[in-house]
């Protein structure tokens, strides 16, 4: 029988297994992963990025980096201890998604990290099945430099998993669809 941590643990693992790394471990992590680690295909667009005329600047926070565990892990972004300034943070289950116990994987969650003055989206933490293919929308968001508003307004395919970056943003300003409807199945009748 495989045993699986709780979301919440799961988060907590993570952030301190990142947070041991000093500063100078993280940059030289950040640039094994830019230069080392990356497919073929990532070392080229890297490579694309830094040589560009137009003078594009990369930064590592800019680069997703993915854990191909079980479950997967996906983080684009500083970590939460990285911010500078006032952040608010908003966290979405997996399970608060029909898609998700459709696919049998309700175990799971989005955390996005958000810029309190700017409300720029900063980074994003995800942990559960398909990480690695759902960071993506946030990292459009972190290079892009867009809004949470903005990512909360995105119109994603219902019922998908890409939802739960949407949601997650949405959640931040109480306009979350499915937080709002798990929370009216669950009240008791008076």
């Amino acid at each position: 029988q495989q045993r699986t941590l709780a979301p919440a643990c799961r988060q907590r693992l993570v952030d301190q297994l990142l947070q041991r790394l000093d500063a100078e471990a993280r940059q030289r992590l950040a640039v094994h992963e830019i230069l080392g680690r990356l497919g073929h295909l990532q070392r080229l667009r890297v490579e694309q990025i830094l040589l560009d005329d137009a003078g594009e600047s990369l930064h590592p926070h800019q680069v997703p980096r993915c854990i191909f565990t079980e479950p997967e892990v996906a983080h684009i972004g500083p970590l939460e201890s990285e911010c500078e300034g006032a952040v608010r943070v908003s966290r979405l289950s997996f399970g608060a998604l029909g898609k998700s116990y459709c696919d049998d994987e309700p175990e799971g969650f989005v955390k996005l990290l958000v810029d309190q003055d700017s409300d720029r989206v900063l980074g994003a933490t995800i942990v559960g099945a398909n990480a690695s293919s759902l960071i993506h929308d946030a990292v459009l968001a972190v290079h892009h430099g867009l809004t949470a508003k903005q990512l909360a307004r995105t119109i994603t395919a219902h019922p998908t998993m890409p939802e739960a970056i949407t949601e997650a943003a949405a959640h931040l300003y109480g306009e979350s669809l499915v937080v709002a409807s798990r929370a009216s199945r669950n009240r008791t009748p008076v």
